[in-house]
């Protein structure tokens, strides 16, 4: 493809490569330099709008591109050698994959000789089809010719029809190749689908109940979310990924509680039920039986065979309601904010497992400013606060839901501090979760983030000792023997500071806030869940 403004130059592939990552607006790239993407290294040095961050572990590059991309918006990338590298990511991003993160992996290769595969240095048998098992896309690139265009398609997919994570694989011999290529101009743009909003329609001017859920996919459509709710007097319940979306202070907020008993029954009688940028999960509803109303308006960018029998718009959601909004009359003299309150009400009295980490979450609410980035892990504080955290603004309470994997916190809290420095950020981290990526702290450390690391340091694995009992009467081998967290801290050059209580945990993240490092706050509640 040529334009006006192409130019011709005999560049080798890996500078084609960071060239055209820049066209497509890439600002950072996390990984590690090693001996077979030492050229795309190289490169970067020739590219001053992209920042590149040297992590110590590949697993932590792509938490902190997934990070990255949550907080902002924007394609996260990371940059990752044959081999082990890309088996040390798989986790992350497979993390990223399950929620629906727009990460784009720039990941080396051998040609292809199946003879040879498996038997060269940081090389797997098959590396294409271990990719495919867990990202949206493999992309390979046969020649220098394909470079710019492998990286548009890959920043394409990763960004289109539900985000998630694409592999851009260019073969190590072809990175130093140099060919004169044509290179194009500015990355092509999706084309806007046209959809059919009349059913929709008919079904929200017919409506007598409508209740709103909203997912992590509208994030980008705050606004006319909150406009629709605001139409309709719609109650409005938020997935984990939709928290903040509509803010907790607004009067039809019930909030993230789809598991409380009132809400399920509120959900059961709506009509229409309204489900924006959501995959309605399990881990938000559950695994059990979550009963319906009869009458569904899905709005998703794919769609859903479970709602085979609903109205399903495929659209991004500020698309649909930007086609819906102009067509609907505001519902007047409706009341519900009563109604909405006494769920909020019930939801936060009815009897949780996490009911120990509740006070240390209200604490770190008062600590924060309402448009801070918490990320999570999987750890009894984080699931309190998947539900009590009060969130203000989308993108501000990013947690690994779907895969779940312990690790994501401490990396994703970095991406998402680099990508959005004016803001602060924190991260609540188990004490098990910590060590699958604690060598990540010297990382913040180098860029003098100032960052809380909250542990919530039980000395075991806390959440399985719970499950494990529930189920068998009885649990083993869940006790964790810790590092002194606090003297690891100051070893990695952070701060490092203990607390037992909730007003301690508060006073202690007013200290982390104003200091220009990274802090880990050990929350030593050995004993509770």
């Amino acid at each position: 493809m040529t334009t006006a403004t192409a130019r011709t130059r005999p560049n080798p592939a890996a500078l084609h490569l960071v060239e055209r990552l820049a066209a497509n607006g890439v600002q950072t790239v996390f990984g590690i330099p090693g001996v077979h993407n030492q050229a795309i290294y190289d490169a970067l040095l020739d590219q001053p709008s992209i920042r590149s961050v040297v992590t110590r572990h590949e697993q932590g590059a792509a938490f902190m591109a997934d990070g990255y991309a949550r907080a902002s918006g924007d394609v996260g990338v990371c940059c990752l050698i044959t081999g082990p590298g890309v088996s040390n990511a798989s986790t992350a991003l497979a993390q990223a994959y399950s929620d629906s993160s727009p990460v784009v992996a720039l990941v080396t290769s051998y040609l292809a000789n199946p003879s040879q595969q498996g038997r060269r240095l940081h090389d797997m048998r098959d590396q294409t089809t271990f990719l495919r098992s867990f990202l949206k896309a493999a992309i390979t690139v046969g020649s220098v010719e394909e470079v710019a265009a492998a990286v548009d398609e890959a920043m394409t997919l990763a960004r289109g029809a539900r985000p998630g994570p694409v592999a851009v694989q260019v073969p190590l011999e072809l990175l130093d190749v140099r060919a004169p290529v044509a290179l194009p101009g500015p990355a092509p743009q999706p084309p806007q689908r046209s959809i059919d909003t009349r059913a929709a329609l008919d079904m929200l001017r017919a409506g007598r109940s409508p209740v709103v859920v909203v997912g992590g996919g509208s994030a980008d459509a705050a606004a006319e979310v909150e406009e629709l709710v605001d139409a309709l007097r719609a109650p409005v319940v938020s997935t984990t990924a939709g928290k903040g979306i509509v803010p907790v202070s607004h009067p039809l907020s019930v909030g993230p509680w789809l598991r409380a008993e009132g809400v399920r029954r509120l959900i059961a009688a709506a009509d229409p039920l309204i489900l924006l940028g959501t995959e309605w999960s399990t881990t938000d509803v559950g695994e059990g039986p979550f009963p319906l109303p009869p009458n569904v308006i899905s709005v998703n960018l794919e769609p859903d065979p479970r709602f085979a029998g609903s109205v399903q718009l495929e659209a991004d959601v500020r698309t649909a309601l930007g086609a819906l909004l102009p067509e609907l009359t505001e519902r007047e003299d409706v009341q519900v904010e009563e109604t909405v309150a006494r769920l909020r009400g019930e939801a936060r009295s009815e009897p949780r497992r996490w009911h120990e980490a509740a006070p240390y979450v209200e604490a770190l609410r008062r600590a924060l400013a309402p448009d801070a980035i918490v990320t999570n892990d999987m750890n009894s504080l984080s699931y309190a606060a998947a539900e009590l955290f009060e969130a203000y603004a989308p993108r501000t309470f990013l947690a690994p839901k779907g895969f779940g994997t312990l690790g994501f916190a401490l990396p994703a809290a970095i991406g998402a501090g680099l990508a959005m420095p004016d803001r602060q950020v924190a991260a609540l981290v188990g004490d098990g979760g910590l060590m699958f990526t604690a060598e990540e702290l010297v990382t913040a450390v180098r860029h003098r983030l100032t960052l809380p690391v909250v542990v919530w340091n039980n000395a075991s694995y806390g959440a399985i000792r719970f499950t494990r009992t529930a189920a068998y009467g009885r649990s083993v081998d869940d006790d964790l023997t810790n590092p002194d967290f606090v003297a690891f801290a100051k070893a990695c050059g952070a701060d490092g500071m203990r607390v037992r209580e909730p007003g301690e945990l508060e006073e202690a993240l007013g200290a982390a806030l104003a200091a220009p490092r990274p802090t880990v706050i050990d929350v030593a509640v050995e004993g509770v869940g």
